[in-house]
Order: C-alpha cells, then structure tokens, then sequence
C-alpha cells in the first residue's frame, strides 16, 4: 500500500488557484484599462487594486476549501470539480461585489471585476482539467489497485466504469470470494476495495469493512438503487422520540421548481432567438437531402408518467422502422443526420417542448413509451418525479447512447434528483458540448 502525499498536492492547488485568479484579474485590469477596446478618462493606479487582490484571492480559496475544491478523493469527476469550482466563484463574485458596493474610499470598475471573475471561472478550470489529466497520465505509470469484492451486476458495472477510463489511474481487480480477501491483499499489495455485495449480504459486508479498519486500508461500498433512493434522511421527533424520515427531493420544494422552470423559460427562448437562422438552414438541408418531413415526433414518458410529444429534427430516412436506439455507423441515418446526431444540434426543437412545459433543459433523458426494458427496473417510476431533459448527470458522464446499462444510468437519474441545485445544472449545460462520446 501506497503513501499518498495528498497534503502537498492540496499545497500545489491553492498557491496555484491563487496565482491563477490574481492573474485573471490582472488581465481583466489590462483589458478595461490599457487594451483601447474600452473609453478610458483616466487610468487608476494598480496599486489600489492589488491591495484588492489579495482580498479577492484569500477569500476565495478559503471558499473553495469550504466546498470542497481541494477535498481528498480518488474518484471526482471534471465534472463534479467544475461544479464546485463555478459554486466557489459565484459566492466569491456575490462577496466581492457587496464589499466594493459598501466601500466608499475608491469606486472599482465593475467591468474589472466582471471580466476578473469570468476569466478565473475559465482558466481555473482549464487548470484543473489539465492537472487532472496529467496527473491520471502519471499515475497510469504507477497504477493505484484498486480491489473489487463481489460477483454481481454492480461489480461488473464498477468494472466497466473503471476500464472505461484508463485515465484514472487504476488497476481492477476482481473478487467473488470474501474469504480470499485477506491472501490478496498481502499477495497484491492492494491499495483500495470497492464493496459492490448485495444488502442482504451484511454478514460479509461487515467482515469486509473489519478487516479494512484493522488493515488501514481505505474502502467504499456502492449501495444498491433503495439505499441509494433514501440517501437523503432526516431526523424527526414523537413526543421527544427520535424518528427517520425521508427528506423532500429539492425539487419538490416550491421555490426550487419556480427557479428551474423560470431558467428554462429564459433560456429556451435565448437559444431559439440565436439559433432560429440555424433552424432555418437545419430544415432546408434536411428536406434537400431525403425525402420526408423535417421534423421527428415520437411519444415519451415524461413527469409523472405523463405521455407526450418529443420533437427532434430528422435524421434517419423516412419509414425506418427497428431498434428506438441506434447504434455506430447505423445504416438507418441519413449523412446529415449522423452529422446532427454528433452533434447533437437534431435536439434542437426540443426547446419547444421545453417552453411547453413537457420537458426542462436538464434533467433524467425521456424513454420511449414502449421501451419496456428501462421501465421494468426497480424504482423506475422515481426518476419521473420530475421533468425529464435535453441533457442530463448520466449524458455528462458517457452514459448515452445505444441501450445500454439501464441499471447504471437510473443510478445517475436518482442522484440526480436527490442531489439537484442550480449549479449542478449550470454544470451540465456547461459539459454537455464535451460530452459528445457515443452520440450517435
């Protein structure tokens, strides 16, 4: 087993956040100030506003450390660490403006501070991406072991995910038999264990987990969909007497769905405003190109189950019957429409369906009524508890696609739906363009 020097890796990532954001808005400074793009009646000394700086990169880093941007994990996601850092930033923004609105000894230019912010949220996490990367290309040289214990459904889909992402880092290896766990560890010098056994199997879960603390070996254990469905618990009382009880899916709370549905709203129309010369050049190629109509219309199931309408531009030759799903280099799509699925600009007109109010920009994606498969999975009817989406948490992280790993991809919607903000939809807008893999 491996020391893992995680407190100079912390180190390197504040003094880096800090130089980063101190030159964003040194940048920002030259542009408003120096780069003639900007009317300028007089250039303020730099002084005042590095005495700025220091505030500004203090305070954020000890923003992010609250939230986590620097927490010790072997399997964050670009994703979730973009989600984190743009949280960071925004509250960081919502500081910084309040304090220079009250402060009445110099009046800063808010284009200084507006640029500062934008050009941090972008090179910060240009920064982290790469580290990212470069530090999974490093560790592949000496590849962390990680040991799966379980021979069912969930450890085949731990194993998938980790090969899928050779990046990572890790080296699988699988066990069925709890007994043999201790002879691999010491034989392979195992570094981690991935629990993945059934609920029911408790008595070899809490061997495992013993013989984990006695050994100092770091371990995590993937819950199944009805563990995974009341992760969020709360306390109540009778009389005095502690009770349990399921906290509300944020998304059941009034404000919260007001929020999202008035964030649809605004931007459905933005992006039918910008794209509508798009449509227009989508639809002539489309009707030039193969005979049928432009656009594609088929039933889904959406919020409580209620059927409706998705609309989609065509891209498959009229008449084409066979799997809802399609698959890499299908014989049923037209040339421009594997181009729109790739990039998945045949999911424009879904906008509509959003103003509709069928449908939100993000959210679980809406099955077809007669795919069977997906609604034979346990708590199936959970994930429609809200709207389904254009995007979603599963598309973001790979899993899109061809019909494949419902199980896996019901996991993402419920976590999902437990674990809604608007910043975990900010960064699904903002991924969804780099999550184009599998789109076909």
């Amino acid at each position: 087993m491996r020391k893992d020097n995680f407190w100079l890796k912390q180190f390197f990532w504040v003094i880096s956040d800090g130089m980063v954001i101190f030159l964003s808005f040194l940048l920002a400074f030259w542009l408003r100030f120096y780069s003639g793009l900007f009317i300028v009646r007089g250039i303020p000394p730099f002084s005042i506003y590095l005495k700025l700086l220091f505030f500004v990169v203090a305070g954020w880093l000890i923003v992010f450390k609250s939230l986590g941007v620097y927490r010790k994990e072997e399997f964050v996601s670009p994703a979730v660490k973009f989600l984190r850092i743009s949280e960071g930033l925004f509250w960081g923004m919502v500081f910084l403006m309040a304090g220079t609105f009250f402060y009445r000894g110099f009046s800063y230019s808010r284009l200084v501070i507006g640029f500062g912010g934008v050009f941090s949220l972008f090179f910060l996490a240009g920064s982290h991406f790469l580290g990212y990367f470069l530090q999974a290309k490093l560790g592949r040289k000496q590849a962390k072991k990680i040991l799966i214990i379980g021979a069912n459904k969930n450890g085949e889909m731990i194993l998938r995910r980790i090969q899928r992402h050779p990046e990572l880092g890790f080296l699988p290896i699988r066990s069925k038999k709890v007994e043999a766990l201790e002879s691999i560890v010491n034989e392979l010098k195992i570094d981690e264990v991935i629990i993945t056994l059934a609920s029911s199997e408790r008595d070899k879960i809490l061997k495992v987990i013993n013989f984990c603390r006695e050994k100092g070996i770091k371990f995590l254990i993937l819950p199944d969909l009805y563990e995974l469905l009341i992760s969020s618990i709360g306390l109540g009382t009778l009389d005095g007497l502690p009770l349990i009880g399921l906290k509300k899916s944020p998304l059941e709370r009034l404000g919260n769905r007001f929020l999202k549905r008035a964030m649809d709203v605004s931007l459905s129309f933005l992006v039918l405003l910008i794209t509508a010369p798009v449509f227009l050049i989508l639809a002539w190629i489309i009707k030039l190109t193969s005979p049928g109509p432009v656009f594609f219309r088929q039933e889904r199931i959406g919020f409580d189950n209620n059927k409706f309408r998705i609309f989609k531009f065509r891209s498959m030759y009229s008449g084409q019957k066979g799997s809802a799903w399609t698959e890499k280099d299908d014989s049923r799509c037209t040339k421009v429409g594997k181009f729109l699925r790739r990039t998945n600009l045949d999911e424009l007109p879904q906008f509509f369906n959003v103003l509709k109010g069928e449908m939100s920009i993000v959210g679980p994606r809406p099955f077809a009524s007669d795919d069977v498969e997906f609604q034979k999975i346990p708590y199936f009817s959970q994930r429609q508890r809200i709207k389904p989406g254009i995007s979603g948490w599963a598309q973001v992280n790979g899993l899109r696609g061809g019909h494949i790993e419902p199980e896996e991809r019901i996991r993402y919607d419920l976590y999902y739906i437990e674990n809604w903000s608007i910043w975990l939809d900010f960064t699904i807008l903002l991924m969804t363009p780099l999550s184009l893999k599998h789109a076909y």
